[in-house]
């Protein structure tokens, strides 16, 4: 497995040995898949592929050849969920087929909603590694993250991720299972909400063979309202913060580096806070002025009743210094800041959830979610 440190690098890359084929992968995405930025880039990448597409003349074709073949070999179990609704603003989603539109003859498309209308914000992408050869392990590389499958999100901003890859066991147990927290409910609910159970289940199966790493707690959340029985057994949300929260009485804080800050009446923010364990004098978030270049119209919203919520609750607005913004390495080469294995999750990890604890002892804990609208 990784190291458990943090860094610098490319979201582009695999911890895979060079050989090991790829089996399936599940890819999930807020904005629907880019197929050139998956044609070009991702699928290369993970098919390993022996040629460019960005290449021209009889290359390329070659290239399209062998990307075909191998897609087609994977027929089916490359899997991408996206949403097929929005609830904050942006582009609309577009529904035209590029010059790529083929690959989804192979790559099964699925979008959230059919048992009720949600929103699919998670960036979780298992990948499963087949052996080199039949004495050689199998490995299950996960990632989570804050970027979509579009070219803009590998290529122009910066990410922010942690992966883990672990070798498999022959067989899935129950323990195994069960001591990755909420994910495998979280495959569950997305299964339910996408209507094909089938496609999910392969990593089911997987979790069961691949050994949690050490100090890994996941959180996620699901749409609808659950009963405190519910939440006992499955802590979506807020109760799952609660208790990845390290055990001691020192006093944690959530730092929280986000765009787009929804609607929070002080009722709301009281709720959250009680069931998440964690006052709102111990929340911090990260902001920017208007004079950052990151403060294009349109792109970090933060509605002023939510800053009078906030602010009057004793949360704490830290800005964001611009030379801290400028000192960040690879503007426009799509890097990411990474933790691996076992490392505590750096700030920001999904923009629009994700929260990193700091306490006395630090917790691992990283956030995805699936919302009702």
């Amino acid at each position: 497995m990784s190291n458990p440190v943090f860094g610098w690098e490319s979201l582009l890359r695999t911890d895979a040995p060079a050989a090991c084929p790829l089996k399936a992968a599940l890819l999930t995405t807020y904005e629907p898949a880019d197929e050139r930025f998956l044609a070009e880039h991702l699928l290369p990448l993970i098919l390993k592929l022996g040629r460019e597409l960005e290449s021209e003349g009889r290359d390329r074709q070659y290239a399209l050849l062998e990307l075909d073949g191998r897609l087609k070999q994977l027929h089916d179990r490359i899997v991408v969920v996206s949403s097929a609704v929005r609830d904050e603003p942006g582009e609309a989603i577009r529904g035209e087929c590029g010059p790529y539109c083929w690959i989804w003859r192979s790559i099964r498309a699925l979008t959230v909603g059919r048992n009720r209308r949600a929103v699919q914000h998670a960036k979780l992408w298992p990948f499963h590694w087949g052996a080199e050869d039949e004495s050689d392990p199998e490995f299950l590389e996960i990632v989570v993250s804050s970027a979509n499958l579009t070219r803009a999100a590998s290529k122009d901003q910066i990410q922010a991720a942690w992966r883990a890859c672990i070798e498999l066991e022959p067989k899935p147990t129950v323990s195994r299972l069960h001591a990755w927290g909420v994910l495998p409910g979280f495959l569950r609910e997305l299964a339910a909400s996408t209507g094909d159970d089938a496609h999910f289940l392969p990593f089911l199966d997987l979790l069961g063979r691949a050994k949690c790493p050490e100090g890994v707690k996941v959180v996620g959340s699901v749409p609808g309202q659950h009963s405190r029985q519910t939440l006992q057994q499955t802590p979506w949300g807020a109760a799952g913060l609660s208790r990845s929260l390290p055990p001691g009485r020192g006093e944690a804080s959530v730092s929280i580096l986000s765009p787009f800050v929804g609607s929070w009446s002080p009722e709301s923010l009281d709720s959250w806070c009680s069931r998440s364990g964690l006052p709102a004098n111990r929340l911090e978030l990260v902001w920017i002025d208007k004079d950052h270049p990151w403060a294009r119209a349109g792109r970090w919203i933060l509605p002023k009743s939510t800053l009078k919520t906030l602010t009057t609750a004793g949360a704490t607005i830290l800005r964001l210094p611009i030379s801290t913004s400028r000192r960040v390495p690879g503007r426009g080469a799509g890097l990411t800041c990474r933790a691996r294995g076992g490392s505590s999750l750096p700030h920001g990890t999904s923009l629009r959830v994700s929260t990193a604890v700091r306490a006395r002892k630090s917790a691992e804990a990283f956030f995805w979610r699936m919302t009702s609208v």
